[in-house]
């Protein structure tokens, strides 16, 4: 006598499957090309299963768009990932940015830098204010654009003193280009009037491959900023990033401040403002 093939009740299909579903989140996913990219949830009532003849019925939802995430605290830009390989800060939650750069929206790839005085100033590696802290008015080091007198939506740098080449500080930004070539630098700067005086400050750009070994990038300084004088604003664009920057996971510029070199004959030191920070990268050649 031949077997007849077991059949499944109803019942035990419906709670199978809700059972399923609610255990591993299961969602029904199109693969269709005129449907991809939608998920389906089951629309119907319980008890319509139990109804003669009831069908499951699904509605497309749409799913959002992805999006290239802004790096999370302490982490580097993935180039990569990012929309037509371009990334920009903007700085619009700065004034929200705690101390050390720990939390805030775009906090990610910055980095404070610490107090070294082995070498000369201006030198990448030497500096005689940390930028741990956020600090305010006339204190030299890092401030936010939301404290009174400054830019809002910027990222400011003060470097104080009478005698030039005698104060610094510097904060750092991280990118990583895994997979990708370097691309470019822009970014936007002000010149930040400080009480009276005209004093000069100076901004250099360096290049790291490591976080050790620092290179300036020569065309992205702002030499000779004059308080309450002088040009009171510009433009660095497209600067190009160095080779060594190309599948490096611990590309790194190190924006850094000093007073100098313009001594000047009297009062403050200006600050500096910088917006708009915009990092690019290129796609890697195919090697055939």
């Amino acid at each position: 006598m031949r077997k007849q093939p077991r059949r499944t009740s109803r019942f035990s299909q419906v709670f199978a499957l809700l059972a399923l579903t609610t255990i591993t989140g299961l969602a029904l996913t199109a693969t269709s090309a005129g449907a991809a990219g939608v998920r389906f949830g089951f629309v119907d009532t319980v008890a319509s299963w139990f109804g003669g003849g009831a069908t499951v019925n699904v509605v497309a939802e749409p799913q959002p768009t992805p999006e290239s995430e802004a790096p999370s605290a302490g982490s580097p830009v993935a180039m990569s990932s990012q929309p037509g390989l371009s990334y920009t800060e903007n700085f619009a939650d700065i004034a929200n940015w705690t101390n050390n750069f720990a939390t805030g929206i775009g906090t990610g790839p910055f980095s404070s830098v610490a107090v070294a005085t082995a070498g000369t100033i201006p030198d990448p590696g030497t500096t005689t204010i940390a930028t741990t802290i956020f600090n305010t008015g006339t204190s030299g080091g890092v401030q936010r654009g939301s404290s009174t007198g400054n830019p809002a939506g910027t990222i400011v740098l003060l470097a104080t003193g009478a005698t030039s080449n005698t104060n610094a500080s510097a904060f750092d930004f991280s990118m990583n280009y895994s997979g990708v070539n370097a691309g470019t630098l822009s970014f936007d700067w002000t010149r930040v009037n400080n009480s009276t005086g005209d004093r000069g400050g100076s901004l250099r750009v360096y290049s790291s491959p490591d976080g050790t070994t620092f290179t300036e990038l020569a065309t992205a300084a702002v030499n000779n900023i004059i308080n309450n004088g002088g040009t009171a604003s510009g433009s660095i664009t497209t600067v190009a990033l160095p080779a060594t920057f190309n599948n490096s996971a611990t590309a790194r510029l190190r924006f850094y401040y000093f007073n100098g070199t313009t001594t000047g004959t009297t009062g403050s030191r200006p600050k500096i403002s910088i917006d708009n920070l915009t990092v690019t990268a290129t796609r890697a050649p195919v090697v055939s």
